[in-house]
């Protein structure tokens, strides 16, 4: 998946950003462990297609090159961008504009068509409302939680506890205050006396939703889904605090049952605030549209960012990549 999401932004998010940053830009990515190479072509030629269309070339600079570099986690990333070593970051947008809230120095979001640089859109813009469907449909990202084929039993018990958050409303409560940039707190899990443990996989690497507090404990957004999800199932969680580069290696070892995955998603408007009602009545709108969506939706099956031998859960949560990079 990091070679789709690598091109797309090259050709979205990264064009926009050129004049702001370097002609030849250094772009930091964490290093997927569920990565395959496919075939972006097609898809390319549709991104092309609908920015001319929809009228947003106009919206976008140049970049004659782009270097993408890989790294095993968000701080040395994060140290590498303040040194200067690389000239932006790729990362969800709720992590994105976590650091930038937090820290106060960075820029969120695509430089020249969001001059306040906050990682958010005009959504009464048909361009701009055009231009995050199709980012969405291209790079959206699902988060579920990833175990063994052998634990199919305990994958429907998850799913059916995240399909009643959902309905109860307690996701989008959660969702919420994530989104509004809330401290993640420590959440304490449920002690269920004579019911059965089992360890999920925490590594603390992408704040708000899996941090480590200032002593060392597992807090953020994460953690509250899986206190949630511990009530539901009648089972304990213990949280187990690994590298992020470990966690496929731990699952398959056995070493904890459950870990966090995030796979290439289906486009999700109302997640995102999306109301596609205000688009023009274009057909060649609606057919540049449906043709990235349709081709986004055959990216998500071949990329192979579900190893072989594991499951995931329903998502609980739907982002989208922006670009993060220094303020001037």
């Amino acid at each position: 998946m990091k070679k789709l999401v690598a091109t797309i932004l090259a050709m979205i998010l990264l064009l926009s950003a050129a004049s702001a940053l370097a002609d030849t830009m250094k772009v930091g990515e964490l290093t997927y462990l569920n990565s395959d190479n496919v075939s972006r072509t097609e898809l390319l030629n549709k991104v092309l297609e609908f920015v001319t269309q929809s009228g947003g070339a106009e919206m976008f600079g140049s970049a004659e090159a782009l270097e993408m570099v890989e790294f095993d986690n968000l701080n040395a990333m994060q140290m590498a961008l303040d040194a200067g070593q690389i000239d932006a970051m790729i990362l969800y947008s709720t992590v994105g504009n976590y650091l930038a809230a937090v820290t106060g120095n960075y820029n969120v979001g695509l430089p020249k068509m969001l001059p306040e640089m906050d990682g958010t859109f005009d959504l009464t813009s048909p361009v701009e409302v055009a231009v995050l469907f199709a980012t969405d449909a291209m790079m959206g990202t699902d988060f579920s939680f990833m175990m063994q084929e052998k634990d199919a039993a305990l994958k429907d018990e998850f799913d059916q506890a995240i399909a009643a958050m959902q309905e109860e409303g307690v996701l989008a409560a959660l969702n919420a205050g994530l989104k509004e940039g809330d401290e993640p707190e420590a959440v304490e899990m449920p002690v269920i006396e004579g019911a059965e443990t089992i360890k999920v996989a925490v590594t603390g690497d992408l704040p708000p939703m899996d941090f480590t507090d200032a002593s060392g404990k597992p807090a953020g957004y994460n953690t509250a889904i899986l206190a949630e999800i511990s009530k539901r199932i009648n089972k304990n969680i213990e949280l187990v605090s690994i590298d992020s580069a470990s966690r496929a290696i731990a699952l398959t070892s056995g070493s904890v049952d459950v870990v966090f995955w995030a796979r290439v998603g289906a486009a999700n408007p109302e997640a995102l605030g999306i109301n596609t009602d205000i688009l023009p009545e274009k057909e060649s709108w609606k057919t540049a549209l449906d043709a990235i969506s349709a081709n986004s939706a055959s990216v998500r099956d071949t990329t192979g960012d579900i190893p072989e031998g594991m499951i995931l859960t329903a998502p609980y949560l739907h982002d989208i990549y922006l670009l993060v990079y220094p303020k001037a």
